[in-house]
């Protein structure tokens, strides 16, 4: 009895042990966070260039009084707080405070429109893009890294951090130089370079709708072209190949552009317009076989501008042409081949055409997208709306787990009626 009572009162004991360490758990808002910083809010900032003696610039000095500097928000560019079409350089400044340890920190800076250099206490400790005399802009729109502190400090002290940004000029009076979204960081290096992977994860997410239709379009246009090796008599299949194979490869080279800035922006620009003209080349062709219209001498000189129209896409990196003029040139080229293609199906309806009434309402759709979201980035690009010139039409539509952008749903509404 007694050992049963002793074996008791020890289950008890350890009963009460281990719901008092349940029940005595404390959280420490202090010593309990991560060791990171946001550094959203507002820096300041200097249009222009700094002075500079010997190499070193004066603006990115420590100890530097910027206190007659402007305040800018951090997460938006320069152009939508008092400076529209500024080109050139522009410098921010803030400061950091990094406590004692003999940990090193990191800094993480969202995507800019801008080339940049960091300088931390007056160092140089990275940069991204490049600088005048070479003057294309950098469009990789990315979270970067670059060191911060390094480690054994052994007491609490004041960063003072400055970036001088250049902004391209061909690009001012459309898009606003500086940093683009939040999403500033100081603090541990592993936790940056995790929330680094977080943010590149989260950007490509937007692409699902792209991706998956360059997979759709990519395995119809081998299937097509297949039935043009079968058939080669009947081009329409040859046509509709090259169509959506153009397409898909179009849109490969979106996606890893934005997300990777695979090219230099004048080689992209003219892979795109290349791709384009093929596109609308290919759509041409196809209604005129499908159609049993003749193209007639209006529909190759259609032809003809639509295949001289990529070059046009890059005459203002030369400076021949300012960027609406010369996007104005390239929709102009294509603009025939297009009215070609809507009047075709208009007159084919008209006289009873079976296949002109299924294809008409979506190639108006599809056309008038790319003819309106074109009209409306060249707008931007000349100054006469205020809205950003980069897809301005692309409404996303909710369609759980991604979001399918307005551009893709019409392609594909397009693809299904031409299958």
């Amino acid at each position: 009895m007694r050992l049963r009572s002793a074996l008791r009162c020890l289950l008890a004991l350890l009963l009460l042990m281990s719901c008092g360490a349940a029940w005595g758990q404390s959280f420490d808002l202090d010593k309990g966070r991560e060791p990171v910083v946001s550094l959203d809010g507002h820096w300041r900032f200097h249009p222009g260039d700094s002075p500079s003696t010997g190499g070193s610039f004066a603006w990115a000095a420590a100890g530097f009084d910027d206190k007659g500097w402007v305040l800018l928000d951090s997460s938006k560019p320069w152009s939508e707080q008092g400076y529209p079409n500024m080109g050139g350089f522009g410098w921010y400044r803030f400061t950091v405070s990094v406590p004692a340890g003999d940990k090193p920190t990191d800094l993480l800076l969202a995507p800019t429109v801008s080339s940049y250099e960091v300088y931390v206490d007056g160092k140089l400790v990275g940069s991204r893009g490049p600088f005048p005399p070479k003057t294309l802009p950098s469009t990789e729109f990315n979270f970067h890294l670059f060191p911060l502190t390094e480690a054994g400090n052994p007491s609490a002290r004041t960063v003072e951090v400055a970036l001088r940004m250049w902004h391209s000029p061909a690009w001012a009076s459309y898009e606003g130089g500086g940093p683009l979204e939040p999403g500033h960081m100081a603090g541990d290096p592993k936790l940056l370079r995790s929330e680094q992977k977080h943010y590149y994860v989260q950007r490509s997410v937007r692409f699902v709708d792209a991706y998956s239709y360059s997979i759709i379009t990519t395995l119809v246009g081998i299937a097509v072209l297949c039935l043009f090796l079968m058939r080669p008599a009947e081009r329409e299949y040859l046509w509709f190949a090259c169509l959506l194979l153009a397409q898909s490869a179009d849109n490969v080279f979106y996606i890893g552009q934005q997300l990777d800035a695979w090219f230099p922006e004048p080689v992209y620009d003219l892979v795109d317009a290349a791709l384009v003209a093929v596109m609308i080349c290919a759509s041409l062709l196809f209604f005129s076989r499908v159609l049993a219209a003749r193209a007639g001498k209006l529909g190759h000189v259609a032809l003809v501008l639509a295949a001289l129209s990529p070059p046009a896409s890059v005459l203002y990196w030369p400076h021949w042409a300012s960027p609406a003029t010369s996007a104005s040139i390239q929709i102009a080229c294509l603009m025939p081949a297009m009215l070609w293609i809507l009047f075709t199906l208009v007159r084919s309806a008209v006289r009873g055409n079976l296949d002109a009434h299924l294809l008409l309402l979506p190639t108006v759709l599809d056309l008038g997208f790319y003819f309106g979201d074109n009209l409306a980035i060249v707008m931007a690009q000349a100054g006469l709306t205020d809205l950003p010139s980069m897809r301005i039409f692309e409404v996303p539509v909710p369609l759980p787990p991604f979001q399918l952008q307005t551009g893709t749903l019409l392609h594909l509404v397009f693809l299904l009626a031409l299958l």
